[in-house]
C-alpha cells in the first residue's frame, strides 16, 4: 500500500488502506472496544470481501445498522466449574463450583482465580473461598492487576478497573446519567443474577411511572446502564446484575458519598408498597412484585438497618413461605421480625408480624400459641394508628377462629361480632363474609342452633 519511504500523510495512509478494504479480498478486522455508532459506521467497510469483529460492552444498536449482535453471557456454572479444575489440578469439583458461584462465572474473574491458586500452593482453595466470602471480593489480591502480569487478549486484567472504564462515563451533570447512576445504586441492592422488574427498580430509584417524561428518561438511563454493561436485560420488563458489578457499584458509590442504606430502604419500601394490598390480607395469598430471592438478599444485606420497611419485608417473606407450607422457615423469620419490631418501638409493624405468626402457628396446630400471638396484635393495634398493612377486623376475625377451635365460644363470638361490625362500617364485603362464616359455624355446629346458624351462612352467599 505504501512504503516507510513515502511521504504520505497520515490522512493519505489511512485512506489507501481503507480503499483496499473495498477489494474482494477476504479479510477479516477487528475493531476492539467499539461502543460509539457513529465511530462505527465511519469505519465499516460498504463492500469487498472484508468481514468485521467488534467487540463492545455494548448490547443494543439502532436497528437498521449493519450489524448482527451476539451476546456474551458469563459461562454456564460447569463450563466455569471445569475450567478451573483444568488449570487448578487441586481443586475440588465442590470447591471449584462454589467459586464460580462467587464470581458469577465472569471468564476475566475465572482466569485470575485460577491463576492465583495455581501461582500460590500455599493457597488452598477452601481458604481463598472462604477469603472471597469474607469481604469486597473485588479486593482480593487475586483480582488486582499486578506488574508483568500475562493477557491473553491483552486488556485490562484487573475486573475493578474493567469496571470503572463503563462507570466513568456516566456523567452526574447529564439528567439521563444522573438517573442511570441512581438505578445503579437501587439495583446494587436486589440480589444478584435475578431478574428485577423494570417498573419495580424505576419506583425505587424515585420515577413517577406516570410521568411520560419521566420514564422516557428512565428507559433511556436503563439503555444507557444496557450499552455500558452494567445491566443486562433479561426481557423486555426486567433487567438484572452480575454479582461482581453489584459489589462494585456498592463499594464505588459508597466511596463517591452514596448512603447506600437509604437506597436499600428505598427499595425495600418500594417492595412493601407493591404487597402491600395482599399483606396480611385475606385470603392470605401474597402477591409478591418480584422474585423471593430479592427479598431473602435484601434481609441478609449489611444495609438491612433498624427500619420498618425491612420488618415487613420478613413480614412479607414470612407470609409467602407460609403460602407454601414451609412453616418452620416462616416462624423463624417472622420471630425475627417480631424482635426487629419491638426494637423500633413500631406498634402497626408489630401487628403485622404478630398476627402473621399466629396464622403460622395455627397452621403448625399450635392453637395455645397462635391465641397468644393474635392477642398480642390485637393489643399492638390498640396502642398504634388504625391505618396500616392490618385492620382490627381481621385480627379479631382470625381469633375467633382460632378461639373456636380451641373451645372457647363465648370469646369466638365475641371476635366473630365485632370484625362483622369492623368491616360493614368500613364497607369491606370479603371481610364481612368471612364473619358471617365465623358466626354460621359457631351457631350451627358449635351451638346447634342451626335455623340462626343458617341465617348467617345465608347472608355470606347473599353478599
Amino acid at each position: 500500500l505504501y512504503r516507510d519511504a513515502d511521504s504520505f500523510s497520515l490522512a493519505e495512509c489511512v485512506a489507501r488502506v481503507q480503499r483496499e478494504w473495498q477489494e474482494p479480498i477476504s479479510r477479516l478486522l477487528i475493531f476492539d472496544n467499539c461502543e460509539d455508532e457513529g465511530l462505527a459506521m465511519q469505519w465499516l467497510p460498504v463492500s469487498g470481501g472484508c468481514s468485521v469483529l467488534m467487540t463492545s460492552r455494548r448490547s443494543e444498536w439502532t436497528a437498521g445498522l449493519p450489524i448482527a449482535v451476539l451476546s456474551l453471557k458469563a459461562l454456564p456454572r460447569a463450563e466455569s466449574a471445569a475450567f478451573l479444575e483444568r488449570v487448578v489440578r487441586r481443586i475440588s469439583a465442590e470447591d471449584a463450583h462454589l467459586i464460580a458461584e462467587e464470581v458469577g462465572d465472569l471468564p476475566l474473574a475465572l482466569h485470575l482465580a485460577a491463576q492465583f491458586l495455581k501461582q500460590h500452593a500455599s493457597a488452598t482453595p477452601h481458604s481463598y473461598l472462604a477469603q472471597l466470602r469474607a469481604g469486597n471480593v473485588l479486593r482480593h489480591a487475586s483480582f488486582r492487576a499486578s506488574s508483568g502480569q500475562y493477557s491473553p487478549t491483552h486488556h485490562e486484567m484487573d475486573v475493578e478497573r474493567t469496571f470503572m472504564v463503563s462507570f466513568r462515563q456516566l456523567s452526574a451533570h447529564d439528567e439521563a446519567d444522573a438517573l442511570a447512576l441512581k438505578l445503579l445504586a437501587s439495583a446494587a441492592c436486589y440480589a444478584p443474577a435475578t431478574p428485577i422488574p423494570q417498573s419495580l427498580l424505576l419506583a425505587s430509584a424515585g420515577v413517577n411511572g406516570s410521568d411520560v417524561m419521566q420514564l422516557f428518561v428512565a428507559e433511556n438511563a436503563i439503555l444507557r446502564l444496557v450499552n455500558l454493561g452494567l445491566l443486562n436485560r433479561t426481557n423486555s420488563d426486567s433487567v438484572s446484575m452480575h454479582r461482581l458489578i453489584g459489589a462494585f457499584a456498592r463499594e464505588t458509590l459508597s466511596e463517591e458519598g452514596g448512603v447506600l442504606s437509604h437506597i436499600a430502604e428505598a427499595v425495600a419500601r418500594t417492595i412493601v408498597q407493591a404487597v402491600s394490598p395482599s399483606l396480611a390480607r385475606s385470603p392470605y395469598q401474597i402477591k409478591l412484585p418480584c422474585s423471593v430471592a430479592h427479598l431473602r438478599y435484601i434481609l441478609g444485606s449489611v444495609h438491612c438497618v433498624e427500619s420498618r420497611w425491612f420488618v415487613l419485608i420478613a413480614a412479607a417473606l414470612g407470609q409467602h413461605l407460609d403460602m407454601i407450607a414451609d412453616y418452620e422457615e416462616a416462624q423463624e423469620i417472622l420471630e425475627q421480625a417480631i424482635h426487629d419490631s419491638e426494637a423500633l418501638a413500631d406498634p402497626r409493624a408489630a401487628a403485622t408480624t404478630e398476627f402473621l405468626l399466629a396464622r403460622t402457628m395455627a397452621n403448625r396446630g399450635f392453637d395455645g400459641d397462635a391465641l397468644a400471638h393474635i392477642e398480642l396484635a390485637e393489643a399492638a393495634l390498640h396502642r398504634g394508628a388504625a391505618n396500616g398493612e392490618l385492620h382490627l377486623a381481621d385480627v379479631l376475625s382470625e381469633k375467633g377462629w382460632i378461639a373456636s377451635r380451641l373451645g372457647d365460644v363465648n370469646a369466638a363470638m365475641a371476635a366473630a361480632g365485632r370484625s362483622y361490625e369492623l368491616n360493614r362500617e368500613s364497607g369491606d364485603i370479603s371481610g364481612m363474609i368471612e364473619a358471617l362464616n365465623l358466626l354460621g359455624v359457631l351457631h350451627y355446629y358449635m351451638m346447634e342452633e342451626y335455623g340462626l346458624g343458617t341465617s348467617y351462612l345465608e347472608h355470606a352467599l347473599e353478599l
